[in-house]
C-alpha cells in the first residue's frame, strides 16, 4: 500500500531528488528507458534531462532530442551521446543500439559525424563508410594527414586526388570563351554575318579573290581584274579589310 504514498524519486516535484532517481535508472531495462527517454525530452530542469541524456540508448530519440533542446549543454550532451554510440566508444553501443548505423552514416549530412567516425570508431568498415560519405575535399585532404588508420590516410589520399581533378577539369564560365559557355546568340550571329557580307563587298570592289587553301599553288597575278595572292600578302589584306570595315562603321 506504501507504494501508492510515494512517488518515485525520478518523478518528484523537487529537481534534485529527480535527478538522484534518473541515476538510479538503467537503460538496459525496457521500461526504465522509456523512462529515461520521457526525462530527457519532458522534464522543465536541464540538470535532469542532461543525466537522463547521457543514458539514453535510442537514436531516433536522441536524433529528436538534437533537433528540439534549447538548452545548448544538454544539446552538445545529446550530440556527444549521439556519436559515441553511433561509432561504438560508449560502453553500452551494443549491435542491438546501433543497428542499421552503416546506413545512417552513409545518409548522413552530418559532416562532423563522419569525422568522428573516422577518428575514434573501432569498426574500419565503419570508418570506410564515413570517408566515402565526406564531400568536401578538403575534409577528405585532413583525414588523408590526420587519421589514426593507415588504411584510411592512404584511401582519404586518393579520394582527395580524384575529387581535386573533377573539380579542376571542370568547366566553368570563366575558362570557357563566351560562345562556349552560353552558346552563340542570335546577335552573334548576325553580327558576325553583317561582318562578312561588308569584307565580301570590300573585296569585290578592290577586285581580290578569298585566300586559297594552304598548300595550293604560289600566288600569280592572273590576266584578269582580279588578283590571287599568297599567305603573308593575305594577312596584310585581311588586316586592312578589317580596319576598312571598322572605319565604315564609325562613319
Amino acid at each position: 500500500m506504501l507504494k501508492f504514498f510515494f512517488k518515485p524519486k525520478w518523478n518528484h516535484s523537487n529537481p534534485v531528488k529527480r535527478l538522484r532517481g534518473v541515476q538510479e535508472l538503467s537503460a538496459q531495462h525496457d521500461e526504465q528507458h522509456e523512462i529515461l527517454v520521457d526525462i530527457a525530452v519532458n522534464d522543465l530542469d536541464p540538470r535532469v534531462r542532461l543525466r537522463a541524456v547521457e543514458k539514453v540508448c535510442d537514436l531516433t530519440a536522441l536524433k529528436q532530442i538534437i533537433l528540439n533542446e534549447p538548452d545548448e549543454i544538454v544539446l552538445n550532451a545529446a550530440q556527444n551521446r549521439y556519436y559515441s554510440l553511433l561509432a561504438g566508444t560508449a560502453s553500452d553501443s551494443t549491435p542491438e543500439v546501433v543497428t542499421g548505423r552503416y546506413r545512417i552514416v552513409d545518409d548522413s549530412d552530418d559532416e562532423d559525424l563522419k569525422k568522428f567516425i573516422i577518428h575514434h570508431s573501432p569498426d574500419e568498415k565503419l570508418q570506410f563508410t564515413a570517408l566515402q560519405a565526406l564531400v568536401s575535399v578538403d575534409d577528405v585532404a585532413r583525414i588523408a594527414i590526420s587519421a589514426p588508420n593507415l588504411k584510411i590516410r592512404d584511401a582519404a589520399a586518393r579520394m582527395a586526388e580524384q575529387m581535386a581533378n573533377k573539380i579542376t577539369s571542370a568547366p566553368t564560365p570563366q575558362a570557357l570563351p563566351a560562345d562556349a559557355a552560353d552558346g552563340p546568340s542570335a546577335n552573334d550571329s548576325i553580327d558576325t554575318l553583317r561582318a562578312e557580307e561588308a569584307k565580301a563587298k570590300l573585296r569585290a570592289e578592290m577586285g581580290v579573290r578569298p585566300r586559297p587553301p594552304k598548300g595550293d599553288a604560289p600566288a600569280f597575278r592572273s590576266s584578269g581584274d582580279t588578283l590571287q595572292i599568297d599567305e603573308d600578302s593575305a594577312d596584310a589584306l585581311q588586316a586592312l579589310l578589317d580596319q576598312k570595315l571598322a572605319n565604315r562603321k564609325k562613319a
